[in-house]
């Protein structure tokens, strides 16, 4: 809409309000439970010990982000076994100006989806001073992991198990999403997985079309009987001669129509040329009257695909109807959805 130029630029500049307003009242609820959550946490523990746990958590994401980006320029590294504790004691905790930051008296702003450390510790009735803060950072504790799962290593057999099948699910689909099918390891690949699928047209629509625009031309055939006048005869004949157009195009376009679909792209029998993936921008799907369509966005402006058209003019999308072959209609999309993206089937 904002890319629409002067005429959806009214229409967006109120949306845009619109959205500021409601995030506004958004992020101040969810100030509001971020305290009922620490108030809940004080109530199970004690609001010391929430105090406290609050403080080296948001110490500990600090410490997190300052070596985060290092961690992931080197791709070898693991952004999860970070010394958390060594940058606490040796980054932060001379960082004066860090905690002047967290202990800074402010008024939250309207889009913070969380409020200042300071007002949630007011909160909790254990205002902290910023040497108390300090101290309970650099104290050093057992880990929850140390007191709770060491020895336990049984309790992620079927956890690593499962991460281990995810893993080598998410990597086929990228192999699948990669291959090339110039290359024969490639080729087999894409062939395993997006085998060539054909459907037939229904002989049904061709002959519905047929029978729906003959009793039309038989309509207009009585009017011009019934009515003596050159000007309706010259109008209902011209709409006799466009309906009998009607049923030449609707044969010559579905009796015994033919829809192909590989990896590659799509091929109608009433087609000039296959139609390529490569070409497509993207697909969507339209339900107009009850009935589903795709819509085929190419990226460029190309020559009409359809053989038989009354306007040859370049076209910039392609409309294709599944139910007019056998065949559930959106099983037949949901599968031209899938080659187009490169979704292997789940097994």
């Amino acid at each position: 809409m904002a890319r629409s130029g002067w005429a959806g630029w009214p229409s967006f500049q109120l949306l845009n309000y619109f959205h500021g307003s409601f995030a506004e009242t958004e992020q101040g609820a969810s100030r509001e439970r971020e305290l009922l959550a620490d108030r809940k946490a004080a109530e199970l523990t004690s609001p010391r010990t929430m105090a406290r746990a609050l403080v080296r958590f948001q110490v500990a994401v600090a410490a997190f982000q300052r070596v985060l980006a290092g961690k992931i320029q080197n791709p070898a590294a693991n952004v999860l076994d970070l010394p958390l504790a060594e940058i606490v004691r040796t980054k932060l905790a001379p960082d004066a100006e860090f905690w002047a930051h967290l202990f800074e008296q402010k008024l939250p702003h309207p889009l913070d989806s969380h409020p200042s450390m300071l007002i949630r510790l007011e909160a909790l009735g254990e205002p902290l001073t910023m040497a108390a803060a300090q101290a309970v950072a650099l104290t050093k504790t057992p880990s929850a992991y140390d007191a709770w799962l060491t020895g336990r290593d049984a309790l992620f057999t079927t956890l690593n198990q499962q991460a281990a099948q995810a893993f080598q699910q998410v990597q086929a689909r990228s192999q699948v999403v990669a291959a090339d099918y110039q290359t024969e390891t490639g080729k087999q690949l894409l062939d395993e997985h997006f085998p060539v699928r054909t459907w037939t047209g229904r002989p049904a629509v061709v002959w519905g079309s047929t029978v729906a625009f003959s009793l039309l031309i038989v309509f207009c055939v009585a009017l011009m009987i019934a009515i003596n006048d050159p000007v309706a005869w010259i109008f209902f004949g011209l709409l006799v001669a466009v309906l009998a157009l009607g049923i030449l195009l609707v044969c010559r376009r579905e009796w015994r129509a033919v829809l192909t679909l590989d990896v590659a792209g799509l091929q109608h029998t009433a087609w000039n040329r296959p139609l390529r993936f490569a070409d497509v921008r993207n697909i969507s799907a339209r339900r107009t009257n009850g009935h589903l369509n795709l819509i085929i966005q190419l990226k460029t402006k190309q020559a009409p695909y359809w053989k038989f058209n009354l306007l040859p003019f370049p076209t910039i999308s392609l409309t294709l109807s599944p139910g007019q072959f056998k065949g559930k209609p959106a099983d037949l999309a949901q599968t031209i959805f899938r080659y187009f993206n490169r979704q292997a089937a789940p097994k």
